[in-house]
C-alpha cells in the first residue's frame, strides 16, 4: 500500500516537453543500448519557443526511431520538494484546522489556530518550488557544463 501512495506521489514528478532533432538522431538513439545513452549530449529545438538546447539522451523517447518530433522528459528534484512541502503544510494547516475548530477556547484552541497559520509558509513555498520546477527543463543541460559526449550522426 505505502508502495502504491509513494508510486502516486511520484508519478507527477516528471517535466517533460516537445523537441525537434534530426531523423538520423533518434535512430541513433534508438540503436545504442540504453546504458549508453546517459553519457550522450543531443542538439534539439525546444518546440514552443524555437530555442536551440542540448538534451540528455537517455530522457528522449525513442519508441519511434526516425521521427523528428520527439518528447523528453525526467523526473524534477524541485517539483518532488514543492510537492512534498505542499502536502506537509496541508497536513498542518488540516490539524491546526480540526483543533481550531473543534475546541472553543482554551489552549488547544489556541494552538490550532497558531498551528494553521504557521503552515502557510510551508504551503506558498512548495507551491513557488512547484510551479518553478514545472518550469524548468532538468533534461536540458546547460552549455556551459556539459562534458558529455555530444551525438552527431
Amino acid at each position: 500500500m505505502r508502495l502504491l501512495i509513494a508510486s502516486l506521489a511520484l508519478a507527477g514528478c516528471v517535466v517533460s516537453d516537445r523537441y525537434v532533432v534530426s531523423a538520423e538522431t533518434t535512430r541513433a538513439l534508438a540503436a545504442m543500448p540504453e546504458s549508453a545513452r546517459s553519457n550522450v549530449a543531443v542538439a534539439a529545438t525546444r518546440k514552443k519557443d524555437g530555442k536551440p538546447v542540448l538534451l540528455r539522451g537517455s530522457t528522449i523517447d525513442v519508441s519511434q526511431p526516425g521521427a523528428s518530433d520527439v518528447k523528453a522528459g525526467m523526473r524534477s528534484k524541485m517539483v518532488i520538494a514543492g510537492q512534498a512541502l505542499t502536502w506537509i503544510g496541508t497536513g498542518i494547516s488540516l490539524a491546526g484546522t480540526v483543533l481550531f475548530f473543534g475546541f472553543h477556547g482554551g489552549t488547544l484552541h489556541d494552538a490550532g489556530g497558531g498551528l494553521a497559520l504557521s503552515a502557510e509558509s510551508i504551503m506558498w513555498t512548495g507551491t513557488g518550488l512547484w510551479i518553478a520546477g514545472q518550469r524548468a527543463h532538468p533534461m536540458e543541460i546547460p552549455s556551459s557544463q556539459h562534458g558529455m559526449q555530444l551525438l552527431s550522426p
